[in-house]
């Protein structure tokens, strides 16, 4: 049973959990009539990029300012009856104490009211996001399991935790605290809230656990829990592993009704981006989206058209999609590459296997397939692909409307085979990029720690203080362990307003090899007639420091931005990767592709020279030609950019929820 009318602060707002929190109690029925929130931010201003919505609830109020500051605080907590505390900080710090200095602040806030009262005290109630209730009856214990926690890379976070908790819990006579463990957060569709004191399930998404604190803040029945698990009612089958028809497969998605088939291309079921894929279709469409192995896991690329063959993965592509029709009352087909054949023949007139197929940029395609071709049909065409050739383009575009079925055919001009699952290889699962405020210039902003590919909203960037790489919100997300990069550069070297860092395969030899890496055509210009600076880290970090090649604090890196002092654009890291620098984020990115460009591009010529003329000198751009070329890469920037933007806009591994 719920009270009727609820006055809330909330800490926090701004970061995962307390966004979703805030967002639940707004899609609560008679909020508007039945609550009063009072949200503590430290930012505003970030508080409506995330949320712009919240200026229309005249029953919310923003109070802004530091959490050790008493007074907005003690704005924050006035007649408020529920406390929920969904701060914390994110990253591995020596000495955090965020939550240590809210739980002081708020006692003492409270102890003062206390005092100032001539009724008697009714403690309100203080529900804090732990993590420290990890275990069967979901009490504040010290897990068993010590020695990994010392290790852990969350052990300074958890300790400032488990010090917040203790002083809480301490002051039993000013709060009621209830403790919320929820499972590993996760970014994905929300599925109801669980909330047991008996069992968990594994993962719990941001809009669940914030359901989760509505109902215990809004529900007289968890009155007298002292401690609570919260997880997603699916969250055990967000994603895994399984076995179809014999067949090895990676499943995404829930629904028991509609799925979709994913038929991969050379790279396999285990290529990261095709799982990203099945990921985001698995929410976007509600479906259970399943990859299968169809060349048994190895991948040979001499023999891989041999084992291959149509005639050898036909069979098992149609014993699949049997098994699946069995069971599920709606299936599409979706086909990269050498999976454009595989859809077409599930689709065929005398099959019926799937409801409907998508390909792009489809191989091994032959005429008689599209003809034959039974069910709606989508394909993405690029203009230069070796495979759908423009015959197969212009007989597709011709017979496929006469075959009385659904048909969209979307082409896109300047793009390459393989532009839908190829996505970008510059900054892979660990690099980052990062820009410097365009008002703020004392402030950097780059994403939370994510693949960059799976950026996808203003509440995945993180504003930084270029002073000490710390967040400007303390609410934020986790940050990049190497954000020091980004932070010395932007300190030392006012005119930089962009930075990339890049782990490319093929630049890193020349990090390695002793061999420089220089500007070997005109759109790598800026690499100059001398080659890339190259940083090496164990010559500048602490002999107590890990030595994982990583660049986590002010010492290294204030060493890696000196390399940058003399107009120099590249930095390459040995054993690392490379770094580019520019005073626009387009420039960075057009550099930083043509750096991997220009080491594909030298390793190439080397190897010929190496073969047919070992006594001859490769020939490099002279220092004339590397400032004229640099200078027209600068005024022409916009034209690669506008491309990439497109084909960005065009892969379905991107996802722009602005």
């Amino acid at each position: 049973m719920a009270t009727s009318h609820r006055r809330i602060a909330l800490f926090g707002a701004t970061g995962g959990t307390g966004s979703a929190t805030v967002r639940s109690f707004i899609k609560r029925q008679g909020f508007r009539d039945s609550v009063e929130l009072r949200l503590m931010v430290r930012s505003t201003a970030k508080l409506s990029r995330v949320m712009p919505e919240l200026t229309t609830y005249k029953n919310i109020h923003v109070c802004q300012g530091q959490i050790t500051d008493k007074a907005t605080v003690g704005e924050c907590l006035r007649d408020a009856d529920t406390i929920v505390c969904a701060l914390g900080e994110n990253s591995n710090i020596a000495g955090v104490k965020v939550l240590q200095d809210l739980s002081k602040t708020i006692t003492d806030v409270l102890d003062d009211m206390k005092r100032a009262s001539t009724k008697e005290w009714k403690k309100p109630r203080l529900i804090l996001l732990s993590s420290s209730t990890w275990n069967t009856r979901f009490t504040a214990q010290t897990p068993a399991p010590l020695l990994w926690l010392i290790k852990s890379a969350f052990y300074h976070p958890y300790l400032d935790l488990r010090m917040a908790t203790a002083h809480l819990q301490a002051s039993s006579d000013l709060i009621s605290l209830l403790l919320v463990q929820p499972g590993a957060l996760v970014y994905d569709e929300p599925s109801g809230a669980v909330i047991s004191t008996e069992k968990a399930s594994v993962a719990c998404t941001y809009a669940d656990l914030g359901e989760g604190f509505v109902e215990l803040t809004m529900e007289d029945s968890y009155h007298d829990l002292n401690a609570t698990g919260v997880s997603s009612k699916g969250g055990d089958n967000f994603v895994r592993n399984n076995t179809v028809a014999e067949l090895k497969c990676y499943v995404s998605g829930t629904n028991k009704d509609v799925a979709v088939i994913i038929v991969h291309d050379l790279f396999g079921w285990t290529f990261n981006n095709t799982r990203i894929l099945a990921d985001h279709l698995a929410q976007e469409v509600n479906a259970t989206v399943y990859v299968p192995d169809f060349r048994m896991g190895e991948f040979d690329l001499g023999a891989f058209f041999k084992r291959n063959s149509k005639t050898v993965r036909r069979p098992e592509l149609v014993r699949f999609a049997e098994t699946l029709r069995s069971s599920f009352s709606r299936i599409g087909a979706v086909g990269y590459c050498f999976g454009g054949w595989a859809v077409f023949n599930l689709g065929a007139k005398e099959l019926s296997l799937v409801d409907c197929i998508s390909t792009s940029h489809p191989s091994f395609l032959e005429k008689e397939e599209i003809a034959n071709i039974g069910v709606p049909t989508q394909i993405l065409a690029p203009e230069f692909d070796p495979q759908f050739t423009p015959e197969l383009k212009a007989y597709a575009n011709e017979v496929l409307p006469m075959t009385g079925v659904a048909y969209d055919y979307q082409y896109f001009p300047g793009l390459e085979h393989g532009f839908a699952i190829r996505g970008d290889e510059i900054l892979d699962a660990y690099g980052h990029l990062s820009f410097r405020h365009p008002v703020h210039s004392d402030v950097f902003i780059m994403s939370r720690s994510v693949a960059p590919g799976v950026v996808s909203s203003p509440a995945d960037l993180i504003e930084y203080r270029v002073d000490d790489a710390e967040p400007v919100e303390e609410t934020s997300l986790k940050g990049y362990e190497e954000r020091r990069i980004h932070s010395e550069i932007y300190k030392r070297h006012p005119n930089i307003h962009a930075v990339v860092h890049s782990h490319s395969e093929e630049v890193v030899p020349y990090a390695i090899s002793g061999i420089p890496l220089k500007a070997c055509y005109h759109m790598a210009a800026f690499l100059g007639s001398q080659g890339a600076a190259v940083f090496d880290i164990a010559k500048h970090r602490d002999p107590t420091q890990e030595a994982d090649m990583l660049v986590r604090n002010e010492q290294t890196g204030e060493a890696l931005a000196k390399t940058f002092d003399n107009g120099n654009n590249v930095t390459l890291m040995r054993g690392h990767g490379f770094t580019v620098v520019a005073d626009s984020i387009e420039l960075a990115v057009v550099w930083a592709t043509y750096t991997q460009k220009n080491a594909t591009i030298q390793t190439t010529a080397t190897a010929i020279q190496a073969t047919n003329r070992p006594n001859m000198a490769l020939t490099y751009l002279s220092d004339e030609e590397c400032s004229v070329a640099q200078a027209m890469s600068k005024r022409t920037c916009e034209r690669p950019w506008k491309l990439w933007t497109r084909e960005v806009e065009s892969c379905g591994l991107y996802v722009n929820s602005v």
